[in-house]
């Protein structure tokens, strides 16, 4: 009996976990018609709580070029990760969290820089 009910406990606790995490993706970017600049994946913690979030830049193919996890405190920014467009083809950010976080994908070309949102 203990034992069915420690299970039980922890099936509980696993699946509260799991739904307090939520994702955010980026639309594609068309990474395929450019060969110069980079992109980047940027997060931004805009809750009063430490974010754990874990980052993932992929390419047209849904290959993950690059990845990072990470834990950012209230208010700070942080780029986890980044790819060139001189040898891949970066498409996506996508966002995998616990907290409150605004996230983009942004590509940087010399002076200029277009953001695209993250969004469910």
């Amino acid at each position: 009996m203990r034992s069915t009910l420690r299970l039980a406990i922890v099936i509980t606790v696993g699946t509260a976990w799991c739904a307090a995490a939520s994702t955010l993706i980026t639309t594609p970017f068309p990474g395929t018609l450019l060969s110069t600049g980079g992109a980047y994946c940027v997060v931004t913690n805009i809750g009063n709580d430490d974010a754990v979030v874990s980052t993932d830049l992929v390419d047209n193919f849904g290959v993950v070029l690059s990845h990072s996890d990470d834990t950012i405190a209230s208010g700070q920014s942080r780029t986890p990760v980044n790819a060139s467009f001189t040898n891949s083809n970066p498409t996506i950010c996508r966002f995998d969290f616990k907290g409150k976080i605004r996230a983009s994908f942004d590509y940087v070309n010399g002076g200029t820089v277009t953001s695209i949102p993250a969004t469910k």
